[in-house]
């Protein structure tokens, strides 16, 4: 990714998945910790090393669905909202020098309790089609609030969706 040097990096990188086995406060306060110092070494890869600019969307919820089944959802929830809080704040950091802006799904993917939005996601753990387009958008805002409208070509590439949900 360093070696491609695009001129930004949209990381989808706060993995619900390491904060599922979160099943109390005392758990859930280590796997917090766990989750920002990986996320914190990622941004420290691409940002410090690599100098490239980056776009943080933090963790995007916790349903009830199927996959959203390790752990207790109020602990998993409080921890996630932990995690975005830290990321947010880990954009502002010195040793990032203005390269880290953080998108927050606050109100748009999830509620102030860290639960999906409903239709945000089919399963708990996912984003639906529709979550996805609603976080396409967060990020366009974020994206021209940042670096001004774009003067290209949006996306010149294709598109390889074997989803049957994208059908149509």
């Amino acid at each position: 990714l360093i070696d491609a040097a695009p001129d930004l990096v949209i990381l989808r990188g706060g993995s619900i998945n390491d904060l599922q086995g979160a099943f109390d406060a005392a758990s859930a306060a280590s796997l917090v910790d766990s989750c920002t110092a990986n996320h914190r070494e990622i941004l420290r890869r691409m940002v410090v090393d690599g100098g490239l600019k980056v776009l943080d969307c933090g963790i995007f919820g916790y349903g009830d669905g199927l996959m959203a089944s390790s752990g207790t959802p109020g602990a998993v929830r409080s921890a996630l909202l932990k995690v975005n809080a830290n990321l947010a704040a880990m954009a502002g950091e010195s040793q990032f020098g203005g390269k880290v802006r953080h998108v927050s799904a606050l109100g748009t993917l999830h509620d102030s309790t860290g639960k999906f939005i409903s239709g945000m996601t089919n399963d708990g753990l996912h984003l639906s089609l529709a979550g996805g387009l609603a976080q396409a958008r967060l990020e366009a805002d974020a994206i021209t609030a940042w670096l001004g409208e774009g003067t290209g070509i949006a996306y010149p590439g294709t598109n390889l969706l074997s989803n049957a949900d994208m059908s149509t």
